[in-house]
């Protein structure tokens, strides 16, 4: 099991289920929605999902189109650019944690207001690819180096991560009624950071072997 893939896996998940969750409760709460709105949200957290699976098999394929010495400066250059992304991605949080929710509700707020079903879906669009896009780029070391024998494994352990996310976010829901972002992004800042810090030793010590 890795568990640097898994709590990424885990938390980013969680994080979607949590946007996913404030975005429905907005259409839910609002007279004026109709079928139409929830259509062009749902379009939007798949269409949000494609593109993070295609990104990912895309990186997965880089082995195979690309010559060995640019592979070895990649395999560095993966885990590098993931591990000063995950430390950027917490800072942000840190700032922005207390008006995520209220942000996103007045977006979707606004959006059925003016009747704009394609603002809806470009609201859920991007908050849906945002997190499958740092998913993916976060684990791009990882995926760099998957095989085909590698690659059902690789899949157990992100269905088993996104599986516990949604247990996890069923019982927060049930039990106190939902989460706060700003105590989901402690809590898990612990598992991003220990998460960035084996990424950038990872590029480090591959460096070594250029």
């Amino acid at each position: 099991m890795n568990w640097t893939a898994f709590s990424i896996v885990m938390r980013e998940s969680l994080e979607a289920l949590l946007i996913v969750g404030i975005l429905t409760s907005v259409l839910k709460k609002d007279q004026s929605t109709t079928k139409k709105h929830w259509l062009f949200l749902i379009f939007g957290v798949l269409a949000g999902v494609f593109v993070s699976l295609a990104l990912g098999l895309s990186i997965m394929f880089l082995p195979n189109a690309l010559p060995e010495a640019a592979m070895n400066y990649i395999d560095v250059g993966f885990p590098l650019v993931a591990g000063l992304m995950i430390i950027q991605v917490m800072w942000w949080m840190h700032r922005n944690a207390r008006t995520m929710k209220s942000d996103l509700t007045g977006k979707v707020e606004a959006a059925i207001n003016k009747q704009s079903l394609v603002s809806l879906l470009l609201i859920s669009f991007l908050a849906v690819a945002r997190e499958g896009l740092e998913t993916v780029l976060f684990l791009s070391g990882e995926l760099i180096e998957t095989t085909s024998q590698k690659l059902l494994h690789l899949g157990l352990q992100i269905g088993l991560a996104v599986t516990v996310s949604y247990g996890i976010y069923f019982v927060l829901q049930r039990a106190l009624g939902g989460l706060h972002f700003k105590w989901f992004f402690r809590v898990t800042n612990v598992l991003l950071f220990a998460a960035a810090v084996q990424l950038l030793y990872s590029a480090y010590s591959k460096y070594q072997y250029i």
